[in-house]
């Protein structure tokens, strides 16, 4: 393994640990306001869904969103690197 694909798999193992991190940020925020609004612990799927679609129309939301766009697309760009850079 040459120093170039440690470097690529270290950018990819970052940007996924971000990308997961805000990822379950947003899901447990979802699933708190959707207990919320119903007074259930386990709220079903449509008060679910319900609360996502406020989550994402959010503006207080808008910076993580752009966060984890951000850190999926370097994940993609990685995974093209690495793909590029294969020995034939």
């Amino acid at each position: 393994m040459t120093g170039t694909q440690i470097a690529i798999l270290a950018v990819q193992g970052v940007a996924f640990l971000v990308w997961a991190g805000v990822f379950f940020r947003a899901l447990f925020a979802i699933r708190g306001c959707a207990a919320a609004r119903t007074g259930r612990t386990f709220p079903g799927p449509i008060a679910f869904l319900s609360a996502g679609t406020d989550y994402l129309r959010d503006p207080a939301t808008r910076r993580l969103r752009i966060v984890w766009i951000a850190a999926f697309a370097v994940m993609v760009a990685c995974i093209a690197l690495s793909v590029a850079r294969l020995p034939a």
